[in-house]
């Protein structure tokens, strides 16, 4: 093994998740780690009924049957596979929360599959999952104010992060030693999928799920499993001119791995069934049609100004509104279900506009505290965020 001296922004980051324990963590802080690996977890269990589940299912289950467990069903699958489903389950219905990003979907995916074949105590898990939010959080920050606009870069920075912080659960709860826990980030980081930009911003494809939560949660195990017998990964793979950073942010903040603050002091729950980019929109359209019963029917058209960035994300270059649950999530108008078409758009260095042209129908909602409890029948929560 290479000596490690932390003079490296992943072999940094790797201390600071090693070394912490609950003792020192905030009491608020634990208690939503607690509530974001419950919540992660409800995720799952409602993507575990669907037709894509089941096809990924029976995929995963040609050849890799084994003791971990998949949320929602009796056949057990080998310790990746499991994690791959997983992570895909909860990320189907795009509610899993957007702490970090959406730093709780790998981590959890992979801090539980972790748990179960090590036999880890729920201590050691939360310990596991804490220590993962907050590492993908920081990764996360370190690029996110400056991204590269998705032509640029062709990729999303979440598949990076979240591999990172699912290594993070899977070295602890494996207990590999500093040096080795380390090096587990850092192969992560290297072995992460690319995370292409056009399985959001392009036409809707059912393996767009597995890109956050379940490809991330399997690397991050793998990542773990290569570190204990001796491999070692990139050190300079995050700050490096030709590394991570530089290929998705334009001016990348190496400091903001060391920020101090709790990211889990401030969750970020999702509110709808769709991508954070689209809840703006569904909020103002819920709040005229609860402050103003009627108007929207009567509307001839609605306009919503969006961010270049993410207006490329959920504004899709046609007139047909999306036909399947993947592309619903991912377009701004399932707010008009079944008669919206995108009339026109148009794109500054300052702003974006997104014009259409419909006779909207009432959305429906449910309405729920934050954190979550009793569930609801209907199709979208509102909380906290």
């Amino acid at each position: 093994m290479s000596s490690v001296t932390g003079s490296f922004a992943i072999h940094r980051l790797g201390e600071f998740t090693h070394s912490l324990r609950l003792d020192v963590v905030p009491a608020d802080v634990r208690r939503q780690a607690a509530l974001s690996l419950l919540d992660t977890i409800g995720c799952m269990v409602a993507g575990s009924a669907t037709s894509d589940a089941e096809a990924l299912l029976a995929a995963e289950g040609a050849d890799a049957e084994g003791q971990s467990t998949v949320v929602g069903h009796a056949r057990r699958l080998s310790p990746r596979a499991a994690a791959r489903c997983n992570g895909y389950l909860g990320d189907i219905f795009e509610l899993n929360d957007l702490t970090g990003g959406h730093a709780s979907i790998a981590t959890v995916a992979a801090a539980m599959t972790a748990a179960e074949v090590a036999g880890a105590s729920g201590r050691a898990l939360l310990e596991a999952v804490t220590a993962g939010i907050e590492a993908t959080t920081r990764v996360y920050n370190a690029v996110y104010p400056t991204l590269k606009s998705r032509d640029k870069s062709g990729m999303s920075p979440i598949s990076v992060a979240n591999a990172i912080g699912a290594a993070v659960a899977a070295a602890r709860l494996r207990q590999l030693d500093a040096s080795r826990h380390q090096e587990a980030l850092a192969i992560a980081a290297a072995l992460a999928g690319w995370c292409p930009s056009e399985a959001m911003a392009g036409p809707a494809s059912s393996v767009k799920p597995i890109l956050f939560g379940g490809w991330p949660a399997s690397t991050g195990l793998l990542a773990a499993q290569y570190a204990e017998a001796g491999l070692t990964g990139p050190p300079r793979i995050l700050e490096s001119p030709v590394g991570w950073m530089a290929t998705v942010a334009e001016n990348p903040n190496v400091a903001a791995l060391d920020d101090p603050a709790w990211a889990l002091a401030r969750p970020r729950c999702k509110l709808h069934a769709c991508c954070g980019y689209n809840h703006a929109a569904v909020d103002t359209v819920l709040s005229i049609r609860d402050l103003h019963p009627g108007l929207l029917e009567k509307a001839r058209s609605v306009q919503l100004s969006l961010s270049p960035y993410t207006m490329h994300t959920v504004v899709k270059p046609t007139r047909r509104p999306p036909r399947t649950r993947l592309a619903f999530t991912f377009a701004t108008s399932p707010l008009w279900p079944r008669r919206a078409a995108a009339r026109s758009c148009r794109s500054t260095a300052r702003n974006a506009c997104a014009t259409w042209h419909s006779r909207p129908s009432p959305m429906p909602t449910r309405r729920s505290a934050w954190p979550p409890t009793a569930p609801s029948p209907t199709t979208t929560r509102r909380g906290r965020g």
